[in-house]
């Protein structure tokens, strides 16, 4: 917090041993390839949630890594700077440098050229793309073929009565009574007493 955007961009370089001048020279191309170029002297207090986010991209970009790790990197970004930065990793990516990036978007799957799907922590799929396309199954939510709009109701029905218990804890009463197909017993309904009229003679 007490460093700005410049300083803090050129950090990863003081531990290369880089020159001040030098480091504090490449921090402001990459602010400026971020479009930050005009904010090289503001204190994180004074950026927007979006610009942080920006500046801490530059300083993960600035020493050239041959391997990028983004998870969700455009996730606090407008339409314009999530273009931005998506553009840069994919100039980096031409350049050489493998991006590994994980993101809940399926529009930023055109940007590359590897989709793995993941699912309760394990890959399901693993397809080659093309840039520029978004892949099927990315629209589809991960999945090859878009499901019906019963067998999304099926689907949910099905989860909701597997999370009704079975059977009642024991000394609880039952939730849910069983049908049973005994036919129900008739009870008579008592007679209402009859009163007796004299007739008189």
């Amino acid at each position: 917090p007490r460093l700005t955007a410049l300083e803090n961009v050129a950090l990863p370089l003081a531990y290369r041993g880089i020159t001040q001048t030098r480091r504090l020279k490449q921090a402001s191309q990459a602010l400026e390839d971020v479009g930050l170029g005009e904010r090289e002297y503001y204190l994180p207090k004074n950026l927007s949630g979006g610009e942080a986010q920006r500046v801490a991209i530059a300083r993960a970009l600035v020493g050239g890594p041959s391997l990028i790790i983004a998870d969700e990197p455009t996730g606090n970004l407008d339409s314009v700077n999530s273009k931005i930065v998506m553009e840069l990793l994919a100039e980096l990516h031409a350049k050489g440098s493998t991006i590994l990036m994980v993101t809940h978007n399926p529009e930023l799957t055109r940007y590359a050229t590897r989709v793995l799907y993941m699912h309760d922590g394990g890959i399901m799929f693993d397809e080659q793309t093309k840039i520029g396309e978004v892949p099927l199954r990315a629209k589809n939510g991960g999945v090859s073929e878009p499901k019906t709009d019963e067998e999304e109701q099926l689907e949910g029905v099905s989860l909701f009565m597997t999370a009704i218990p079975a059977k009642a804890a024991p000394g609880r009463k039952k939730l849910i009574k069983k049908p049973t197909n005994k036919p129900r017993k008739k009870t008579a309904k008592p007679k209402k007493p009859t009163s007796k009229k004299r007739v008189k003679s």
